[in-house]
């Protein structure tokens, strides 16, 4: 196929350059209506379902031709557009591949969209335990050790939800995993959220996950991808046990009836900007990505820790990485993510264009500026390493109703230890629970949350942190 078309968004060109007046939704009225020219300039694009736009949910034109782009360049069984990034992606293949009462293995590192997915279906989530580096305090994954005593101990499990890559970028031998569970009957699911340029070019990234039998996986295009904030892709491995039709339903049932034509178009030229790589541009990103990793690692106090994927560079400086964001920030660079000891930046997919290389390669005196900027305490002790509860196997038994509807109160966060969590409490970004609803908050994590909050880490869900306060679940 002829990775440089972009059926979707040609479409959307053409109707862009038509003079005709709008009696349909949206109410902006192909921009007309907006007093900003920006606006109104990208509102031009943002269509409905008209006849020759085609329909997301029962595509037979143009999203249904992008959409094949997608699966020949990822060599799927079939790939479907999600204007719901990964979460959507996540929660219609988990309802796609298990029933009420299921068991589903899901990482103690999962994304909180898992948990959703396993809520509406309901399933039981049956946590593993992620490993970390025992330095970083960073989750690199599961072992195969893992996941034969999950499967052991959980002989009935329906369907395993692995998170590869991680967040920040840690791979482990995600394959010998796939071929075990599927094995033993599993339905296997990888959110690879943070992995949807690994076909770019095996030589500099891991293998993806789609390649190795996956039966499900899903992509963020919009986090490594030129695509629009939302933008996912979601496909069904060749020898996939996933029924394609389900998926669609799914897809349907997660995402709005009225889906953003400006999200789906970017999502068909960030397929072709992939797909398109000659082996000028892949050469050209992999030298420019190893030296400015190099620059950067002698640049400040930091050590840059080799995670796996080269597009995310970690900076790990124990007791400073908010204080690290903040100088970095200062210097007019805006990072990923922060914690107590680290700070995460995504590099750029970049081709091989030297304007792109040149404006990377200018950060850099602003990178080593924060460094010197930071009054580094060399013995500063490191974030302590998380409690017992993700070391051990693990049964998640609040169901969809109990989360909306169980009886709750917010205490003080010491008067919730022992006791259960009412709903997630998500250290956001990255999305990853730190207790799962269901819980019982012990002192090691709680101490983990309030030091992460002290340090203006930002939390989602049942945590209060102008008051320090938890909501736990009545007992009945």
């Amino acid at each position: 196929m002829d990775h440089q078309k972009t059926p979707l968004y040609d479409a959307l060109r053409q109707f862009a350059k038509t003079t005709a007046y709008s009696f349909h939704v949206p109410g902006h009225k192909n921009g007309s209506l907006f007093n900003l020219p920006e606006l109104s300039q990208i509102a031009r694009l943002d269509a409905t379902e008209l006849s020759f736009l085609d329909q997301l949910h029962d595509p037979d034109g143009v999203i249904l031709e992008a959409e094949e782009y997608v699966r020949d360049w990822y060599g799927s069984k079939a790939s479907f557009f999600s204007i719901g990034g990964s979460t959507a992606g996540n929660q219609a293949l988990v309802l796609s591949a298990v029933k009420r009462g299921d068991k589903v293995l899901v990482p103690r590192n999962c994304h909180q969209s898992v948990l959703h997915g396993c809520w509406l279906a309901g399933a039981v989530p049956v946590t593993l335990p992620a490993e970390w580096d025992q330095r970083t305090r960073l989750a690199v994954g599961v072992s195969i050790q893992i996941i034969c005593d999950a499967i052991e101990r959980v002989p009935d499990a329906k369907a395993i939800v692995l998170t590869y890559p991680s967040y920040d970028g840690f791979t482990f031998a995600i394959q010998d995993i796939i071929t075990l569970a599927k094995e033993r009957g599993l339905i296997v699911i990888v959110d690879e959220a943070h992995g949807a340029h690994f076909s770019v070019d095996p030589d500099t990234f891991p293998p993806s996950a789609l390649a190795l039998g996956a039966d499900g996986v899903v992509h963020s295009a919009h986090k490594t991808l030129p695509a629009l904030t939302m933008a996912g892709f979601v496909h069904l491995g060749r020898e996939s046990v996933l029924d394609e039709s389900r998926v669609r339903r799914a897809l349907g049932i997660v995402q709005t009836s009225s889906p953003s034509y400006l999200v789906m178009a970017s999502l068909d030229v960030a397929r072709s900007y992939v797909a398109t790589f000659t082996q000028a541009d892949r050469d050209a990103l992999r030298s420019t990505l190893m030296e400015f990793r190099k620059i950067v690692a002698d640049a400040g106090p930091w050590e840059v820790v080799e995670e796996g994927d080269l597009l995310k560079l970690v900076l790990y400086l124990p007791g400073h990485g908010f204080t690290l964001q903040q100088k970095l920030h200062e210097q007019g660079l805006f990072t990923e993510l922060a914690s107590v000891d680290h700070v995460l930046l995504v590099l750029p997919l970049i081709k091989n264009n030297l304007s792109h290389k040149q404006e990377l390669l200018d950060t850099l005196p602003k990178i080593k500026r924060a460094g010197e900027d930071i009054e580094y305490e060399q013995n500063k002790p490191a974030q302590q390493f998380r409690g017992k509860t993700f070391t051990e196997l693990t049964s998640v038994f609040t169901t969809f109703e109990d989360v909306l509807w169980a009886e709750r109160e917010w205490v003080s966060a010491q008067e919730a230890v022992e006791r259960v969590v009412a709903d997630s409490i998500v250290p956001y970004p990255p999305g990853i629970p730190l207790f799962f609803p269901g819980e019982t908050v012990d002192e090691k994590r709680l101490h983990e949350l309030l030091a992460f909050t002290k340090e203006g880490g930002h939390v989602q869900g049942a945590f209060r942190l102008n008051n320090e306060q938890i909501e736990i679940l009545i007992a009945k």
